[in-house]
């Protein structure tokens, strides 16, 4: 209910419709996002609290698809289309 009373236009709102190198933009950028954020996370956990260097590779996925998700987010909320 919520959404759909703050939502910019009539639910479900879909994305502005882009081009193939505007996807790709914002996969590499959220690939890109995902991976510079784990790496500091990993280190700084392994540092201070323990080693979990051999599950870093088991958990990069979540942080890959979530940079991605960011990237999308912002392409979405930064759009001129969107209005």
């Amino acid at each position: 209910m919520c959404s759909t009373a703050l939502a910019r236009r009539d639910w479900p709102a879909f994305g502005p419709t882009t081009g193939a190198a505007e996807h790709r933009r914002v996969l590499i950028s959220g690939l890109a996002a995902g991976g510079v954020g784990a790496a500091p996370f990993i280190v700084i956990n392994s540092l201070l609290i323990a080693p979990i260097w051999t599950r870093f590779l088991g958990h990069m996925p979540f942080c890959v698809s979530s940079g991605v998700a960011l990237s999308a987010a912002r392409r979405y909320l930064t759009s001129s289309e969107t209005e």
